[in-house]
């Protein structure tokens, strides 16, 4: 199980959650928000789960709350990205 949380800015278009198969357009207002990730491990489907919790927020620090083995992050977190074309 991996817990992450980050800073988020939902900017007035939105945003949309995809993968190679799928992409679910996610509604949220224009505002700041901690997104809370979650990677699951597989359970009775053989599928991992990934959940992405919004909670509006103005001051997020990011860091690792929960981390499995396979984790092995740098002590300070990198905070740059960039959205996908």
């Amino acid at each position: 199980m991996r817990v992450i949380i980050v800073p988020f800015t939902v900017g007035k278009d939105g945003i949309e959650i995809a993968s190679i198969a799928d992409a679910q357009p996610i509604h949220n207002s224009e505002e700041h928000y901690a997104l809370i990730f979650s990677a699951l491990p597989a359970t009775i489907n053989l599928f991992e789960t990934y959940e992405f919790t919004f909670v509006k927020s103005e001051k997020v620090e990011a860091s690792i709350l929960k981390a499995d083995d396979q984790l092995s992050p740098p002590e300070k977190l990198m905070m740059e990205a960039y959205p996908a074309v």
